[in-house]
């Protein structure tokens, strides 16, 4: 009972200092993005066909760019929210699974920055050209700052995720979490997702964007199968080498 108790203040103990790097990450990121926030807000203003934005209240434009300060913060926090998820479950990995750690955090990383920067710098400009091409000729833009800046940071960080779904899946295969089989059996389904969410994303109307995110992202997902499959096979062989020294050994 009280190795039990021990295993779980253990554990516990081990869930907040993730979640206190975790907060640390974003707050890092959240200090860099209000540093640079003219920067970003140039970033998210190239997009959009329209000179200016409108703000409708005193605070709009001093709440903006707290907005994508926090926007700056989770993206630039990612890499240790990663960082944070994988020592959490460290532990528990077999040391033939530990190896792969590395790899895993940087090809995460590394997946949602390109997603994130494709839709804000190849997708958003044509879905907002597209959306702007086919309003009525008698209708006047006057676009707000605080929807048009959360409209871009939230269809940014979908980009993101979507690059992550073939990543989660091979993570899962990797550690044994689910079969690459699941994930084959299904592919339907996960075709679905992906496709979902690129039509969330362009508002179900524009073709290229849904491209742009969808073939990227169902290369990667058969890709996760292929190596996923590769390198279960690989850690299960090495598993059975060193459990059969092992018990040669003793």
């Amino acid at each position: 009972m009280d190795e039990k108790r021990m295993g779980l203040v253990g554990h516990l103990s081990d869930l907040k200092k993730m979640i206190t790097w975790i907060i640390l990450g974003i707050l890092a990121g959240f200090i860099i993005g209000y540093w640079k926030v003219d920067v970003i807000y140039g970033w998210m203003l190239n997009a959009i066909p329209v000179e200016q934005l409108a703000f409708y209240s005193p605070a709009e434009g001093f709440m903006v760019e707290i907005k994508i300060a926090f926007f700056a913060g989770i993206v630039l926090g990612f890499p240790v929210i990663c960082f944070a998820l994988a020592w959490f479950v460290f532990p528990g990995l077999t040391p033939n699974e530990r190896v792969w750690v590395p790899i895993l955090i940087l090809a995460g990383v590394a997946l949602f920055f390109i997603g994130c920067l494709v839709v804000l710098f190849a997708a958003m400009p044509s879905v907002l050209k597209f959306l702007f091409y086919v309003t009525a000729d008698n209708m006047e833009p006057m676009i707000s700052l605080s929807k048009y800046l959360a409209f871009v940071m939230s269809m940014v960080i979908a980009g993101g995720v979507t690059m992550l779904i073939p990543y989660v899946i091979l993570v899962l295969i990797v550690t044994g979490i689910v079969s690459a089989e699941f994930f084959a059996k299904r592919r339907l389904w996960i075709i679905g997702i992906i496709l979902s969410i690129g039509l969330v994303m362009s508002a179900g109307l524009d073709f290229l964007t849904i491209v742009i995110l969808f073939v990227p992202a169902y290369l990667l997902f058969e890709l996760a199968l292929f190596l996923g499959r590769k390198w279960r096979q690989y850690i299960d062989k090495t598993n059975e080498k060193t459990n059969n020294v092992g018990g040669e050994v003793q």
